[in-house]
């Protein structure tokens, strides 16, 4: 924040200091401060008057979605991604692009020490088999979030208990692979308060679902209640002006993030007063590919097999209507 504190006034220096040993003895008389007044020589300092709005132009043939940003004032904008865009754009967020007027907007892509929560269901999943292990099934609101906790409550007093999370992901044939995203110890000692129970992921899951699992021992099962799925806050920071018909594109995992000279104007974007934009509705430009790693999960892996079954089922009644058939019976 160098460029900024050079338009701040540094705190004064008077050689008044160096009669501090004199003065220890004089009678200080109070002083009242009159009625507050706004200085009529001041004049507001643009910090981003010379930062441009507007880059180069961009095919977005190849994006799958967008969502329209809705912008109330002109200035630096603010704009948190909301948990539909943070689970198809991708972890590194590389595929995200701000557009007005078929070019594309320079932007900073923040990310903060925050995190906001959703409730997510939670219903038992019990395993007969294996009876001193309590197994939840959890369902997030989307596939592929950048999840980076999970908490839960209890009623229980006091407690000891090994917690598990894994997801089954299907692998390239399309056949669930258990992948553990997070373990730990809950652990309530007698006469603590009650806490919410953290679940830290060690990895961020691919599907919607999740399998949490709870060894209970001889111990009665805990009863779990509140649920919820916690995501950073991920904003993308920018110029515009007002009222200005500006979209995020998002959804094409083979594009490379983009580079912007606005990153060596950081420090002044990012202490500038900023108003706050939000995103509409999701609109689907095309549809999902093979391969691109969006909006598909496991489907396109069982499809594809499912289909190739099909294919090949269809060739061998065709070969077998082919073959001559053989002769019944003897010579005559």
């Amino acid at each position: 924040a160098i460029d900024i504190l050079k338009n701040v006034l540094q705190a004064p220096r008077y050689d008044l200091a160096n009669l501090r040993a004199s003065l220890k003895d004089t009678v200080a008389v109070p002083v009242d401060f009159g009625a507050l007044t706004t200085n009529a020589g001041w004049r507001a300092v643009d910090l981003v008057a010379d930062i441009p709005d507007l880059g180069t132009g961009v095919d977005v043939a190849q994006w799958q979605f967008r969502k329209r940003v809705r912008i109330a004032a002109g200035g630096i904008q603010q704009l948190e991604l909301d948990w539909e865009v943070l689970s198809r754009a991708g972890t590194s967020g590389a595929d995200l692009r701000l557009l007005r007027e078929g070019r594309q907007i320079p932007f900073l892509l923040e990310r903060t020490a925050l995190s906001r929560s959703r409730e997510v269901p939670l219903k038992p999943a019990d395993d007969p088999k294996r009876p001193t292990v309590s197994r939840w099934q959890i369902t997030l609101p989307h596939a592929s979030l950048p999840l980076t906790r999970l908490t839960f409550t209890t009623p229980a007093p006091f407690f000891k208990r090994d917690v598990r999370l894994y997801e089954d992901r299907p692998d390239d044939r399309g056949s669930p692979m258990r992948i553990q995203l997070s373990s730990t110890v809950w652990v309530r000692n007698p006469g603590k308060a009650a806490a919410p129970l953290p679940l830290d992921l060690t990895l961020a899951p691919v599907t919607d679902t999740l399998i949490l699992e709870i060894e209970n021992g001889d111990n009665p099962p805990l009863e779990l209640r509140h649920p919820e799925a916690w995501c950073p806050v991920i904003r993308a920071v920018f110029k515009s002006p007002a009222e200005a018909e500006t979209w995020l594109y998002y959804g094409n995992r083979k594009v490379g993030r983009p580079q912007y000279d606005l990153e060596l104007a950081a420090p002044r974007i990012l202490a500038a007063e900023k108003g706050k934009a939000s995103l509409g509705a999701e609109e689907r430009l095309k549809a999902g590919g093979w391969g691109d790693g969006s909006g598909w999960g496991g489907k396109a892996g069982w499809l594809f097999w499912t289909a190739l079954g099909i294919v090949v089922a269809g060739l061998i009644f065709v070969l077998a209507r082919l073959l001559p058939k053989p002769q019944s019976g003897g010579n005559t």
